[in-house]
């Protein structure tokens, strides 16, 4: 029997990411690698209605394919100067980037809410080096069940986009102490995104701490914390591999815009020793 998903479930907003994947696959498979792991999940599914229609669902299918594939060249990236490391991937809903990146040769930590675990346990169970921590991502209290010993990987994939700017500003201040020498990776635009996203919610350039997350400034995120090192930045959806060269021109003009409009790209946090 298949696992029914339900619409405008919690279920249904966990899937679409890798249903993202799994029709960008098709859809460009010289550039979005195919997975087996998500044919057999999605065969197992059964969906009401059809997900991430029309032009612009058809977009953003692409920008989130697109930024998974960013999330793990950073990893993997990552891994090939650090093997031992431990992974967090925080806000982690149903991602699979540690199993698609490691090969149990290093420690995962899959960091969300108690729902959401219960949710992923049902549908991508856990891998051998994976650990599921039940927490709320925002609260940071879930950083003392991580092993600190090597270094330390955060990255999180459309986590911060939905927290406040008090919220993103105390995880990297806590992060940065807690996991000295480690790096924290996340995807970020600037307050014309945050309005966007959050349906015109006032969000004014990031000043108000309360207001939904933006980064109008990569730089400014030095002054966080006394304890990081470096800030680096990388545009999400032609940085990694341009995307604008393989789409139609519909899909050119946003991914324009998302470049030059809202400023959507990936931030790379390097703590201090």
């Amino acid at each position: 029997m298949k696992y029914h998903i339900a619409k405008g479930s919690l279920e249904e907003t966990l899937v679409l990411p890798l249903y993202s994947r799994y029709i960008c696959a098709q859809r460009y498979p010289h550039i979005f690698p195919g997975s087996r792991r998500l044919e057999r999940l999605f065969a197992s599914l059964d969906c009401e209605g059809k997900l991430l229609e029309g032009p612009m669902g058809s977009f953003a299918a692409l920008a989130m394919a697109e930024r998974h594939q960013a999330m793990v060249c950073e990893v993997r990236g990552y891994l090939l100067d650090h093997p031992r490391s431990c992974l967090v991937n925080l806000g982690c809903g149903l991602d699979d980037t540690i199993a698609e990146t490691t090969d149990g040769s290093c420690q995962g930590y899959l960091v969300d809410r108690p729902e959401v675990i219960a949710i992923r346990a049902r549908l991508v169970p856990p891998g051998k080096n994976e650990t599921c921590i039940s927490a709320n991502p925002a609260r940071c209290d879930w950083v003392k069940k991580v092993d600190a010993e090597h270094d330390v990987m955060v990255f999180s994939a459309g986590l911060f986009p939905s927290l406040t700017n008090s919220q993103v500003k105390q995880i990297v201040y806590t992060l940065s102490h807690r996991f000295a020498g480690g790096v924290l990776v996340f995807d970020a635009c600037n307050h014309r995104g945050a309005k966007l996203l959050h349906g015109g919610k006032k969000g004014q350039r990031g000043t108000e701490a309360d207001a939904p997350f933006c980064l109008d400034r990569t730089e400014s995120v030095k002054g966080w914390s006394g304890y990081i090192q470096s800030v680096a930045e990388r545009n999400c959806m032609r940085g990694y591999q341009d995307l604008e060269r393989e789409v139609g021109w519909f899909s050119k003009a946003l991914v324009r815009f998302c470049e030059n409009g809202i400023n959507f790209r990936i931030v790379k946090v390097l703590f201090q020793s």
